[in-house]
Parts: C-alpha cells; sequence; structure tokens
C-alpha cells in the first residue's frame, strides 16, 4: 500500500491517508488444498464527518490489490453501504406510502368502492403477499413498490386501431374525415388521462424516476453495496417526486371520471392482468365499433355522437336483427362473446385461459368479418 504517497503506515497499526487517520487489522493464512494465501484487511475510521474521504482511500487500497493480484478484492462488510442505506430508506418508505395513499384515495372517491378488488392487474395480485387481510382499502399497501406503478400505467384506447385503418380505407377524401373521431385512437395512460391537467409533469416524468427510484430501493433493500452517488440519487428523486404527488393528491377532488372512463379502466386493467386478453379485448372493441357504424350508417346517424353517447350493443345487435341482417345464430354468438368479454374484465374470480381464448377467438373474427362485409355492401352514403 505504501505505492501510493498518500497511504503512510505507521506503528500500532494505524494509517495515516491524507488528514484522515484510521486503523487496520489483518488475518493471513492458506487456502485448504490449495497453494494459495489469502488476506483478511480491515480497515476502520471512527471519524463520521470525513466518510468521502474514507470512501477515497478505500477506493485507492483495491486499486493496489487489484494492480498486485489481477482480481478485485472482495468486500465482506460495508459500513459506508449501510450508513448511506440508512439515509436513504426513510425517504423511500415515505414516497412510496405516499403513492400508496394517493392510489387507495383515487380508487375510493373517484371510482366504486370495490374497484381496486375487481380492476388489479395480475402481476399486482401476484406480488401481494398471500397473509393479506381482505379488506380492499389496505390492499395498496401489500403491494410491491414496483407494483404501484402499474395502476398508473395501463394504456387506455378507447377505440381499435383496426377501426382506424377501416375509416381510412372507407375515404376517399380527407374532408370527411372527424378529427375527434380520429383522437379517440390515440392510446392515453391513467396518469396523463386524469392528473396531467392538474399537476404540471407528464407520464414519462414519473415512471421514469420511479423506476430509477425501485432500482435503488432494490439496493438498500437486498443489502447490496450503496455509495453516496446512489444516496444522492435517492434524495433528487425523493424531492422531484414527493411535492408533484402531493399536489396530485391535495387536487383531487378536480379529477372526474365518467362511467365510461370506469369501463374504460376496467378494460385496460383486464389487458394488464393476462397478455392473452389484450387482442380479445380490442378486437371485441372493434366488433363494437362495426356495429355502431353499420347502425350509423342504416340510419343515417351521426356515428361519432353514437360513439361520444356511449352505446348499448345489444340495442345495435336488435336492430340488426329486425331488419334481417343477422339471424339469431349470430345473436347468440355475440351474447357468448360478450359475457365473455364481460366476465374478464368485470368478474374478479373469472379467470380465462389462454387456451379458452384460443378456442373462442375464431367465433370473434366471424363476427367482425360478417359486419365489415354488410358495412362493404352499403354505399358510403345514406
Amino acid at each position: 500500500m505504501s505505492s501510493n504517497d498518500d497511504i503512510k503506515i505507521e506503528k500500532g497499526n494505524v494509517i495515516k491517508f491524507k488528514d484522515l487517520t484510521l486503523s487496520y487489522e489483518v488475518q493471513t493464512g492458506e487456502v485448504n488444498d490449495k497453494e494459495q494465501r489469502f488476506f483478511h484487511t480491515k480497515f476502520v475510521c471512527k471519524e463520521i464527518n470525513k466518510i468521502e474521504e474514507y470512501s477515497t482511500f478505500l477506493r485507492s487500497v483495491r486499486d493496489i490489490f487489484f494492480k498486485i493480484t489481477g482480481k478485485q478484492p472482495v468486500s465482506l462488510w460495508d459500513d459506508i453501504s449501510l450508513y448511506y442505506a440508512t439515509k436513504a430508506y426513510p425517504m423511500i418508505h415515505e414516497i412510496e406510502n405516499l403513492m400508496r395513499k394517493f392510489l387507495t384515495k383515487f380508487s375510493i372517491t373517484k371510482l366504486e368502492s370495490n374497484w381496486i378488488d375487481k380492476n388489479i392487474p395480475e402481476e399486482v395480485k401476484t406480488s401481494v403477499k398471500s397473509n393479506s387481510s381482505n379488506n380492499d382499502a389496505n390492499y395498496l399497501y401489500q403491494t410491491d413498490f414496483i407494483q404501484l406503478i402499474n395502476f398508473l400505467s395501463g394504456k387506455i384506447k378507447t377505440s381499435s386501431v383496426s377501426g382506424l385503418l377501416d375509416i381510412i380505407k372507407g375515404t376517399n377524401n380527407v374532408s370527411e374525415l372527424n378529427l375527434d373521431e380520429l383522437k379517440s385512437f390515440i392510446p392515453t395512460n391513467n396518469w396523463d388521462r386524469y392528473f396531467s391537467s392538474i399537476v404540471e409533469f407528464e407520464w414519462d416524468y414519473l415512471e421514469k424516476r420511479w423506476r430509477k427510484l425501485y432500482d435503488l430501493r432494490c439496493k438498500v433493500a437486498h443489502n447490496n453495496f450503496l455509495n453516496k452517488k446512489d444516496y444522492d440519487d435517492v434524495l433528487r428523486y425523493f424531492g422531484e417526486l414527493k411535492p408533484k404527488l402531493q399536489t396530485a393528491l391535495d387536487k383531487m377532488d378536480e379529477v372526474k371520471v365518467s362511467d365510461e372512463d370506469q369501463e374504460e379502466l376496467a378494460e385496460s386493467f383486464a389487458i394488464s392482468s393476462n397478455s392473452y386478453y389484450e387482442d380479445f379485448i380490442n378486437d371485441w372493441k372493434l366488433l363494437e365499433y362495426l356495429l355502431v357504424s353499420l347502425v350509423a350508417k342504416l340510419d343515417g346517424s351521426d356515428e361519432s355522437l353514437l360513439l361520444k353517447k356511449g352505446h348499448n350493443p345489444r340495442i345495435f345487435m336488435k336492430v340488426l336483427f329486425e331488419r334481417g341482417l343477422i339471424d339469431s345464430s349470430f345473436v347468440m354468438k355475440f351474447d357468448h362473446l360478450r359475457n365473455l368479454r364481460n366476465d374478464i374484465v368485470h368478474n374478479l374470480h373469472y379467470n380465462a385461459s389462454e387456451n379458452d381464448i384460443r378456442m373462442i377467438y375464431p367465433t370473434l373474427k366471424w363476427c367482425i368479418g360478417l359486419i365489415k362485409g354488410l358495412l362493404g355492401s352499403l354505399p358510403n352514403h345514406q
């Protein structure tokens, strides 16, 4: 170690490093059945106000050991990491529970009372400890840190992208396109949809910092080595996120969630609960959209108004059946698909398997094809 001019080894197992004084111990021995020797070295610094100087010393020692052996020395214990982890954890704990408070209040005050229980993503459900209570209001307080963000990340698509393609194909002039209708195809996540107007930062800002904070939280929780830069990052992300979340919490009363929004939220969480639900639900939405388009063309109605007002698909089915455009077999197939969709979206205890979805999917595609055919047989204008 004396090869470093800043390191001075003195009597009494004392080392001087610049203005720092520390003690050391060395234990050595042979590795069993190996022609190798180990050195167990312990350094002790009691000057807590010089912790960064101590960190610099340890880096210098590691560099020296690496040059001698060609291998990085193994750290058995690191009180510097413990020091920063102890300072970082209270901030992580506070911001984590502030997010839980925020999500819990949103679900209780803006959605139906058992919304959490009905609409949590499957990956969130499985992350909750097996000994959790049945109290819905406490559910989010037993959810893992990273899973909390999934309640806000779900993208809501008010119409299927396939429906957008159909609109474009059926349009001869750009003046026929409805801007509001086209905007309905843009996916929006739950944060931007409900909170970006009352808090001056967007989803990307929140997600990026939350995920970085999660990585740092894992370092603390799993006893990985935490240095000053890591601690400074925790301090920065905490300082950036806390006032934003608190503002969103304080302005919760300004958030409005319509009945239609609740339905879209339920669909977005169903999609996030199982990957194989996504195609089914999106194609179901396409089928609904095509039904609206067909009825609008038959009646000479404004399609965009029907979409905005909301609709009951069974009413449109009745119109088509009475006009002889579909038969009872189609109605039965449609009702079966609709019941499956409602179970997936609204029934907490229903769990359709991937095979269930695969078996029913040809029926859904057949229904879509039939309605598309009916639309194609009609002129663009009535």
